[in-house]
């Protein structure tokens, strides 16, 4: 016996599509067959045109960058907590001796090894930050790059028109 198709199957189906989702993933993540994932989209006017691939890729990159966006402002908060780290009091411990003994002390600050770490640790952390900022650093620059081409393109007929004129 099959599952009856609900508002909730719509409704994810309506989300893969945009998501620019293939119908084969689609139908493989509702767990249904193709055909059947194919007849309700064309039922809710849904199509798995190319023409809105381009859409659904860019809804998705303007997600990423704003998930780039929360990590960096939380990667920075983790950076500044090490940052304190470096010359706040530190509590070291140690086992040793010949009993194999515990100790444990509150140093000013962490030891140059520790403090060695915590600057290597930052140092990583700010790289991946500037890697980061750099993903998002576009600035319209490919959106320029398009317009370049289609004027190019657009030349490019204009000459041949005028060619085939003379």
């Amino acid at each position: 016996m099959s599952r009856r198709w609900g508002t909730e199957d719509d409704n994810l189906l309506r989300e893969h599509v945009a998501k620019g989702l293939s119908i084969s993933k689609t139908a493989k993540a509702m767990s249904r067959g193709e055909s059947t994932v194919a007849e309700h989209a064309k039922q809710l006017g849904l199509s798995w045109a190319r023409s809105a691939i381009p859409e659904a890729i860019a809804a998705t990159r303007a997600d990423e960058r704003a998930r780039r966006v929360q990590f960096r402002d939380e990667l920075m908060t983790d950076l500044e907590r090490l940052r304190r780290q470096l010359f706040s009091p530190a509590l070291v411990h140690s086992f040793g001796g010949r009993d194999n003994t515990f100790a444990t002390t509150t140093l000013d600050q962490p030891t140059i090894a520790d403090q060695l770490r915590l600057v290597q640790a930052i140092a990583a952390g700010m790289a991946t930050l500037e890697r980061l900022a750099a993903m998002d650093a576009d600035q319209g620059v490919s959106d320029a790059a398009g317009m370049l081409d289609q004027i190019a393109k657009a030349i490019a007929k204009a000459a041949e028109d005028q060619a085939a004129l003379l």
